[in-house]
Order: structure tokens, then C-alpha cells, then sequence
């Protein structure tokens, strides 16, 4: 099995999987996944090749050879010399009409012109709600507890199953972001402060509240979307670039995928 041969070559090269996720940027989740031969835990398509190529080629086997098992173990159709970076047209999770031919340009002075929209409301907002006295600066993402990393407990354990499912409250709101690409994301919970970031390829965040939850996201090809656990998708009319989507616990019933 692929994932047999994977964990072999890369213990006798002495390497951890911390390790090949800091050469690969993938997360350890995945790559338990893939030693595993749990494919399904891997978002679809081209994605999970190129998963696949990463890790082999940090182990030093052919990659060829490791997309070749991949495509004997899962049925999957598979091209040969798929590139490292995938291009983000072939994100099978997601309906969007094809993109013109200029989509990169495109898409970047989109993404670029959201970033300066956004952040000039956001000042104009921080700057509306500063009280006159001396008071502690408005909360940086570390400060707000709104996202929980990939790191914690709840979200990768070992052995952990495809969905991310942490203990579940009444009434609670989660959204997750699974970054598929290097993306830049900004989301508000409740009425707590926006937090903006950029996610790296494999990285996760974790957005938890009660009434909703408010998202903006530079590439929504490069997200894949969970709620409460489960797989969701972006609205049919969403762009490239999602200016503002609010999920509450009652249209999140109408995002998920069944």
C-alpha cells in the first residue's frame, strides 16, 4: 500500500511528520491520512495528487510511482506530471462557472481591491469606536479567542476521522477553513472583533459563536468550507472574491452539502 511505503522511507530517513509538514506546508492531519491510506480525509481532486507528490518527494521516492499507487488504490483519474502548485480551476468541491482566460490577473486586482476596501472601512470603524479616555488597543487575532489553530487538541488528534468534530455545545455556531492555497480570510463572530489573516496551505481555522458568524474571503477556491462538521459550500452566485457572507444557524442549513 502507498501509505505503507510512505511511512517506511520516511522512518528510515529518520524524518517525523512534523518534520515533512514544515518542508511541505501540509498539515499533519493529512499526512497521517495518507500513511493511512485514508484518502477521503484529503480535500478532492488535484489537491490530493499533489498531497501525495509532496510527500514522496521528501521520502525520495518517485513521485510518478506514488500518484500511480494513488490512482490504483483510490479509482481516481490521474495525469501524470500534474504541476506542484495545482491550478485552482480543477477544486471539485465547488460549483463556480469557469473562469475567462484572464482569471489570475483578474483575480488579483480583485483580491487586491477588496483588501483596501476592507481595510479602510475597518479603520474608519476602529477609529469611530474609540472612546475618548485612554483605553487598551482594539484586539489583535491573538487576543481574540474567535479561531482555534490546527494544533489544538480538538481539532487534530491522532487517528482523528475526516470531519473535525469537537465536543458540540447547544447552540453553537462552527465554521472551519480548510486552506487548499495560500488565501487571505477576515471573519467576525458575534459582535466580536474582525480578525483578518492569511492562511497557508494545509492551515485550518476554527470560528466559533452562537448568533453568527460574518466572512470574507480573498480566493473562495482556495477555502474548503466545513460547518458544524460538515461539508458546506459557498452560495451558486458567489465569486472569486466573497466580500461578505453571514451564516447563521439558520442558512447554514442551506449551505451544507448533502
Amino acid at each position: 500500500m502507498l501509505g505503507q511505503e510512505l511511512k517506511r522511507r520516511r522512518e528510515e530517513l529518520g524524518l517525523s511528520l512534523a518534520e515533512i509538514a514544515d518542508a511541505t506546508r501540509i498539515g499533519t492531519r493529512f499526512l497521517k491520512a495518507i500513511e493511512s491510506d485514508e484518502y477521503s480525509v484529503l480535500p478532492e481532486g488535484i489537491y490530493a495528487r499533489s498531497f501525495v507528490k509532496a510527500f514522496a518527494r521528501q521520502v525520495k521516492m518517485n513521485e510518478d510511482d506514488a500518484v500511480l499507487q494513488y490512482q490504483q488504490q483510490t479509482g481516481a483519474e490521474v495525469a501524470v506530471g500534474d504541476p506542484d502548485v495545482p491550478p485552482l480551476d480543477d477544486a471539485e468541491p465547488f460549483v463556480f462557472k469557469e473562469p475567462s482566460s484572464g482569471f489570475w490577473p483578474a483575480a488579483v486586482v480583485a483580491a487586491l481591491l477588496a483588501v483596501v476596501f476592507i481595510g479602510g472601512a475597518y479603520a474608519v470603524w476602529r477609529y469611530s469606536q474609540e472612546p475618548t479616555a485612554a483605553a487598551p488597543p482594539a484586539s489583535s487575532p491573538a487576543q481574540t479567542p474567535v479561531s482555534e489553530p490546527k494544533s489544538e487538541p480538538t481539532a487534530t488528534t491522532a487517528g482523528a476521522p475526516v470531519t473535525i468534530q469537537p465536543e458540540v455545545v447547544d447552540g453553537e455556531l462552527r465554521v472551519t477553513l480548510h486552506a487548499l492555497d495560500r488565501c487571505w480570510v477576515k471573519y467576525t463572530a458575534d459582535d466580536g472583533e474582525p480578525v483578518q489573516r492569511e492562511l497557508q496551505l494545509g492551515e485550518e481555522a476554527m470560528i466559533r459563536a452562537t448568533q453568527s458568524i460574518d466572512l470574507s474571503i480573498g480566493n473562495t477556491r482556495a477555502i474548503a468550507l466545513q460547518i458544524n462538521g460538515q461539508n458546506a459550500r459557498f452560495p451558486d452566485n458567489t465569486g472569486i472574491v466573497l466580500r461578505r457572507l453571514t451564516i447563521t444557524p439558520e442558512t447554514a442549513k442551506d449551505l451544507l452539502i448533502n
